[in-house]
């Protein structure tokens, strides 16, 4: 790198270090990653934790500075989720967990170098399992789909200011959901033609049961 480049970009940091923090009525990307433990049961008497060791959720958000302490926006997650000590054993299990909802954020100190904050999503949810097993000779594959209409999640997080609009963080989470009905598809080939089957239907209501994830993970937002 040049001298000439280097002043330049030496100069381009300091002039992002002296900007103001964007005012309410800007907006604000977010991104984060991190990983949910499963609590409770899928369905009545089917623990989550037999078909899902965690999950691994890549999220992102885009709020408007309502004000400088309240915030609105968009939410949504997609990451894969490991096989729990039922799914383990199975050969080419492929499990997959998205989320998409409305987010409502308070900051504490929104024009300090240090903000805690707390957050509130409302959102739909489904979970994806894909599983290939081979049985006398012929592959068998399932896949299941199983969706919550309206599920909730709390988080809480400390963000730092990197420079201003750029803060970075740690959080934690508890997200309630139900699963309230499911798709449920089979397709088997081998010697023999291939066949398949795919079933939808809600869950019985006496079966339905509310189950959660606890998580932590670190997020980034920037402002614009």
């Amino acid at each position: 790198m040049s001298k000439l480049s280097m002043v330049a970009a030496l100069l381009a940091v300091a002039l992002l270090w002296a900007l103001p923090a964007r005012a309410a009525g800007a907006y604000d990307i977010g991104l984060g990653a991190g990983y949910a433990l499963p609590v409770g049961d899928m369905t009545k008497g089917a623990a989550l934790a037999d078909q899902a060791a965690g999950a691994v959720p890549i999220q992102v958000d885009a709020v408007y500075r309502y004000t400088h302490r309240v915030r609105f926006g968009v939410t949504g997650s997609y990451g894969p989720v490991p096989p729990g000590t039922t799914t383990a054993g199975l050969h080419a299990a492929n499990q997959w967990r998205m989320t998409v909802g409305a987010l409502g954020e308070y900051h504490w100190a929104p024009f300090a170098g240090q903000d805690p904050w707390v957050s509130l999503s409302v959102y739909w949810t489904q979970l994806d399992q894909q599983i290939t097993r081979e049985d006398l000779g012929k592959f068998v594959k399932t896949q299941t789909v199983s969706q919550s209409p309206l599920s909730a999640e709390v988080r809480g997080g400390y963000q730092f200011s990197l420079m201003p609009d750029l803060y970075v963080g740690p959080y934690v989470s508890a997200a309630i959901e139900s699963y309230t009905s499911y798709t449920a598809s089979s397709s088997t080939s081998g010697s023999s033609a291939t066949t398949a089957a795919t079933t939808s239907a809600d869950v019985p209501s006496d079966q339905q049961t509310w189950h959660a994830w606890f998580g932590f993970g670190i997020t980034g937002r920037y402002g614009f």
